[in-house]
Protein backbone atom coordinates (compact mmCIF):
# COMPACT_ATOMS: atom_id res chain seq x y z
CA UNK A 1 0.00 0.00 0.00
CA UNK A 2 1.32 3.53 -0.70
CA UNK A 3 1.43 6.08 1.58
CA UNK A 4 -0.05 9.97 0.65
CA UNK A 5 -0.05 12.53 2.91
CA UNK A 6 -3.15 13.67 1.14
CA UNK A 7 -5.95 12.78 -1.15
CA UNK A 8 -4.47 15.65 -3.24
CA UNK A 9 -1.17 13.66 -3.31
CA UNK A 10 -2.52 10.35 -4.23
CA UNK A 11 -4.49 11.77 -6.91
CA UNK A 12 -1.39 13.48 -8.55
CA UNK A 13 0.41 10.27 -7.89
CA UNK A 14 -2.27 8.93 -10.46
CA UNK A 15 -1.78 11.62 -12.92
CA UNK A 16 2.00 11.40 -12.71
CA UNK A 17 2.32 7.68 -13.21
CA UNK A 18 1.12 6.13 -16.79
CA UNK A 19 -0.16 2.50 -17.66
CA UNK A 20 2.39 0.23 -19.84
CA UNK A 21 0.77 1.99 -23.38
CA UNK A 22 2.30 5.73 -21.89
CA UNK A 23 -1.19 6.98 -21.08
CA UNK A 24 -2.35 8.07 -17.21
CA UNK A 25 -2.60 4.95 -14.82
CA UNK A 26 -6.68 5.04 -14.51
CA UNK A 27 -8.97 7.17 -16.49
CA UNK A 28 -12.21 6.34 -15.42
CA UNK A 29 -11.86 6.28 -11.64
CA UNK A 30 -14.07 5.16 -8.95
CA UNK A 31 -12.82 6.41 -5.62
CA UNK A 32 -13.86 5.81 -2.32
CA UNK A 33 -12.38 6.19 1.39
CA UNK A 34 -12.37 3.14 4.18
CA UNK A 35 -11.55 3.02 7.32
CA UNK A 36 -9.59 0.35 8.07
CA UNK A 37 -8.12 -0.45 11.73
CA UNK A 38 -8.54 3.08 12.55
CA UNK A 39 -6.47 4.57 9.35
CA UNK A 40 -8.16 6.15 6.64
CA UNK A 41 -7.38 4.73 3.03
CA UNK A 42 -8.18 6.21 -0.43
CA UNK A 43 -9.38 3.55 -3.38
CA UNK A 44 -9.22 4.03 -6.63
CA UNK A 45 -9.75 1.69 -9.42
CA UNK A 46 -10.79 1.88 -12.47
CA UNK A 47 -9.07 1.39 -16.18
CA UNK A 48 -7.16 2.74 -18.61
CA UNK A 49 -8.48 4.89 -21.29
CA UNK A 50 -6.10 2.99 -24.35
CA UNK A 51 -5.55 0.01 -23.66
CA UNK A 52 -8.65 -1.15 -21.21
CA UNK A 53 -6.16 -2.04 -18.68
CA UNK A 54 -7.73 -2.27 -15.19
CA UNK A 55 -5.83 -1.06 -11.71
CA UNK A 56 -6.65 -0.32 -8.53
CA UNK A 57 -4.61 1.60 -5.87
CA UNK A 58 -4.12 1.81 -2.40
CA UNK A 59 -3.42 4.54 -0.55
CA UNK A 60 -3.18 4.93 3.14
CA UNK A 61 -4.11 8.38 4.41
CA UNK A 62 -1.68 10.59 6.71
CA UNK A 63 -4.30 11.70 9.45
CA UNK A 64 -1.96 13.44 12.04
CA UNK A 65 -1.04 16.45 9.88
CA UNK A 66 -3.33 18.73 8.24
CA UNK A 67 -2.47 20.58 4.97
CA UNK A 68 -4.67 23.45 4.41
CA UNK A 69 -5.55 23.97 0.60
CA UNK A 70 -3.38 24.26 -1.81
CA UNK A 71 -0.63 22.47 -0.24
CA UNK A 72 -0.07 18.92 -0.72
CA UNK A 73 1.01 17.40 2.41
CA UNK A 74 2.32 18.43 6.01
CA UNK A 75 5.73 19.34 6.61
CA UNK A 76 7.10 16.28 5.59
CA UNK A 77 8.50 14.93 1.73
CA UNK A 78 6.77 12.97 0.12
CA UNK A 79 7.15 9.29 0.09
CA UNK A 80 5.25 8.32 -3.52
CA UNK A 81 6.20 11.79 -5.87
CA UNK A 82 10.32 12.62 -6.00
CA UNK A 83 11.64 16.08 -5.85
CA UNK A 84 12.12 15.78 -9.74
CA UNK A 85 8.44 15.11 -10.39
CA UNK A 86 7.25 18.04 -8.18
CA UNK A 87 10.07 20.37 -10.22
CA UNK A 88 8.93 19.26 -13.66
CA UNK A 89 4.93 19.65 -12.39
CA UNK A 90 6.23 23.37 -11.03
CA UNK A 91 8.22 24.15 -14.15
CA UNK A 92 5.47 22.75 -16.38
CA UNK A 93 2.38 24.98 -14.87
CA UNK A 94 4.12 28.15 -14.88
CA UNK A 95 5.88 28.15 -18.31
CA UNK A 96 2.05 27.53 -19.73
CA UNK A 97 1.56 31.15 -18.24
CA UNK A 98 2.63 34.57 -20.26
CA UNK A 99 5.23 36.63 -19.22
CA UNK A 100 2.87 39.89 -20.31
CA UNK A 101 -0.86 38.97 -19.13
CA UNK A 102 -2.04 42.45 -20.25
CA UNK A 103 -4.62 41.60 -22.22
CA UNK A 104 -5.98 38.50 -20.83
CA UNK A 105 -9.40 37.91 -20.08
CA UNK A 106 -10.70 37.98 -16.54
CA UNK A 107 -11.15 33.93 -16.78
CA UNK A 108 -7.77 33.53 -18.33
CA UNK A 109 -6.25 35.75 -15.55
CA UNK A 110 -7.89 33.07 -12.84
CA UNK A 111 -6.43 30.29 -15.01
CA UNK A 112 -3.24 31.55 -15.26
CA UNK A 113 -2.76 32.64 -11.29
CA UNK A 114 -3.83 28.64 -11.02
CA UNK A 115 -1.09 27.35 -12.71
CA UNK A 116 1.42 29.88 -10.75
CA UNK A 117 -0.10 28.75 -7.28
CA UNK A 118 0.15 25.19 -8.42
CA UNK A 119 3.85 25.96 -9.33
CA UNK A 120 4.42 27.45 -5.80
CA UNK A 121 2.95 24.87 -4.21
CA UNK A 122 5.34 22.26 -5.89
CA UNK A 123 8.83 24.09 -5.25
CA UNK A 124 7.39 24.46 -1.50
CA UNK A 125 7.11 20.34 -1.96
CA UNK A 126 10.77 20.41 -3.18
CA UNK A 127 11.67 21.91 -0.57
CA UNK A 128 10.63 19.76 2.11
CA UNK A 129 13.50 16.85 0.90
CA UNK A 130 16.14 19.56 1.91
CA UNK A 131 17.45 18.69 5.41
CA UNK A 132 17.45 21.50 7.61
CA UNK A 133 20.96 22.43 7.79
CA UNK A 134 21.64 21.41 4.37
CA UNK A 135 22.05 22.84 1.09
CA UNK A 136 20.45 20.63 -1.46
CA UNK A 137 18.00 17.90 -1.75
CA UNK A 138 19.99 15.16 -1.08
CA UNK A 139 20.75 11.99 -4.06
CA UNK A 140 18.85 9.35 -1.90
CA UNK A 141 15.82 11.67 -2.04
CA UNK A 142 15.69 10.94 -5.91
CA UNK A 143 13.68 7.71 -6.51
CA UNK A 144 11.80 8.06 -9.71
CA UNK A 145 13.77 8.09 -13.37
CA UNK A 146 12.34 11.36 -13.62
CA UNK A 147 13.82 12.42 -10.83
CA UNK A 148 17.17 10.58 -11.14
CA UNK A 149 17.05 12.10 -15.01
CA UNK A 150 16.64 15.73 -13.77
CA UNK A 151 19.12 16.04 -10.90
CA UNK A 152 21.86 14.53 -13.22
CA UNK A 153 21.50 17.22 -15.76
CA UNK A 154 21.00 19.90 -13.48
CA UNK A 155 21.79 19.43 -10.31
CA UNK A 156 22.06 23.43 -9.34
CA UNK A 157 18.03 23.36 -9.48
CA UNK A 158 17.79 21.39 -6.54
CA UNK A 159 20.32 24.06 -4.22
CA UNK A 160 17.80 25.40 -1.58
CA UNK A 161 19.13 28.96 -3.53
CA UNK A 162 17.80 28.24 -6.78
CA UNK A 163 14.72 26.70 -5.63
CA UNK A 164 13.95 29.86 -3.00
CA UNK A 165 15.22 32.26 -6.14
CA UNK A 166 12.27 30.46 -8.56
CA UNK A 167 9.69 30.68 -5.58
CA UNK A 168 10.38 34.28 -4.79
CA UNK A 169 10.14 34.11 -9.23
CA UNK A 170 6.69 32.21 -8.82
CA UNK A 171 5.00 34.53 -6.17
CA UNK A 172 5.66 37.47 -7.58
CA UNK A 173 4.04 36.10 -10.31
CA UNK A 174 1.33 35.37 -8.59
CA UNK A 175 0.78 38.74 -6.52
CA UNK A 176 1.07 40.39 -10.40
CA UNK A 177 -1.76 38.29 -11.24
CA UNK A 178 -3.66 38.89 -8.24
CA UNK A 179 -3.60 42.38 -9.15
CA UNK A 180 -4.40 42.17 -12.68
CA UNK A 181 -7.37 40.77 -11.47
CA UNK A 182 -8.26 43.26 -8.93
CA UNK A 183 -8.08 45.72 -11.78
CA UNK A 184 -10.22 43.58 -13.82
CA UNK A 185 -13.30 43.85 -11.56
Amino acid sequence: MLYARSIREARLYLQLHLCSCDYPILDQVDHWLEKRDGVFVAVYEGQCGRCSGSGRYEFELETRERAGYPAIGGSTPSSIIDPGEFLRLGDRGASEVPVDVTGLSKEELRVARSLMQRAVVMLEEVLKFIPERADEVPESAFFSDLGRSLREESPERFHREAINTRLAYYRSGVAELESALNRSR
